[in-house]
């Protein structure tokens, strides 16, 4: 399995020295021992000591206090594994719905604005600016990308607003919470729908995409510089692109 990771990393264009976010879903693993751990460690090895690299760690339990050191995620078995080494290897960004696990060199979180989840300075935009590339593991856009809410922020697409949200964020002492108004492009009307895998249409043909198959599941690849470069564009144009 090793070497077929190897493959499907090459295929991606996922390069040892470049910065990745990565959204997975472990399905394809299904018969490893462990699977989440298995891409980790396969990630640690596969890219240059010190390469960034991070992992989301959302809570979208809509909780108001945010422990960054304690909280579980509402994410899948690969954000709760890397969970269990952020502490000791890596760092949460503060951000308190939309947080990430950084590994690697990230000395540079600390100038998130953790009071928004999206937007300029966000957790989203760090990673765009540090040319990271996003990796949709055996995920596809519709269920792995939260990039694309970012980019929908970004070109103020009408079927969300601005709401600000009351959250106190612990962190090493319980007894000093930091309240927050956290700003947070919500979509207004839950009943309407939208399909962000239609974003292929739009980068099929982009210089750093890449996609191939594992095990009968796909996964996706591309520069986020390039990602917002192509989508923003186009929402800037068409805002309801994603509608269905």
């Amino acid at each position: 399995i090793i070497d077929d990771l190897e493959n499907h990393f090459t295929q991606l264009k996922i390069k040892n020295d470049q910065p990745i976010v990565i959204h997975s879903s472990l399905y394809s693993l299904y018969k490893e021992l462990r699977p989440e751990r298995l891409l980790f460690d396969f990630i640690i090895k596969y890219l240059r000591n010190d390469t960034p690299f991070c992992i989301p760690t959302y809570c979208l339990d809509g909780n108001t206090t945010y422990n960054l050191l304690q909280d579980r995620t509402t994410l899948g078995l690969f954000s709760h594994y890397a969970l269990k080494y952020c502490p000791d290897f890596g760092k949460r960004s503060r951000t308190p719905i939309h947080n990430h696990c950084f590994f690697g060199n990230n000395y540079g979180i600390d100038s998130i604005n953790y009071k928004r989840s999206f937007g300029c300075n966000s957790d989203f935009d760090y990673m765009k600016n540090n040319n990271y590339r996003l990796l949709l593991f055996c995920i596809s856009f519709q269920k792995g990308c939260a990039f694309l809410h970012h980019l929908e922020e970004m070109a103020r697409v009408p079927y969300r607003e601005n709401l600000l949200l009351d959250r106190y964020i612990m962190d090493t002492n319980p007894n000093n919470l930091e309240h927050i108004k956290l700003q947070y492009y919500a979509r207004k009307v839950n009943s309407l729908t939208t399909n962000f895998n239609k974003v292929l249409d739009l980068i099929e043909n982009a210089s750093s995409f890449s996609m191939a198959s594992l095990n009968g599941f796909n996964s996706y690849s591309i520069d986020l510089r390039e990602l917002e470069e192509v989508v923003l564009a186009h929402l800037l144009l068409k805002p309801l692109f994603f509608v269905d």
